[in-house]
């Protein structure tokens, strides 16, 4: 790793307002990082494992161009996920909701008849 003491750019907030993510801000982190040789055999590595099984004979100094944009097509993929659970959670939800009310209607004919 590089002596912390050594002049280096920085990327000064991450994070805008508290609210939003910048995510030019953090690809110019992730930017600086991957010039680091160890950063970037690890990362190569990491997605090595991710890759489920597919074997990569690039050599990392190939990757590092391809890494960023293959986290962010990563990330979009994962926002993608994200919103089809949200749907699925929506439509579960309104199906635990009718049970509920099945369920309460059903109780309350067998008070009716006891």
């Amino acid at each position: 790793m590089t002596n912390e003491n050594e002049s280096k750019p920085e990327v000064n907030n991450p994070l805008q307002d508290n609210k939003s993510i910048d995510l030019n801000g953090i690809m110019n982190i992730a930017g600086l990082l991957l010039k680091n040789p160890e950063v970037l055999n690890t990362v190569s590595d990491v997605m090595k494992l991710t890759n489920n099984g597919h074997e990569n004979s690039k050599k990392p100094e190939e990757l590092q161009g391809n890494t960023i944009s293959a986290l962010q097509k990563q990330i979009t993929e994962m926002n993608e996920q994200i919103t089809d659970l949200q749907n699925q959670i929506i439509k579960n939800n309104e199906e635990l909701k009718e049970l509920i009310l099945k369920m309460q209607s059903s109780l309350a004919k067998r008070k009716f008849w006891f």
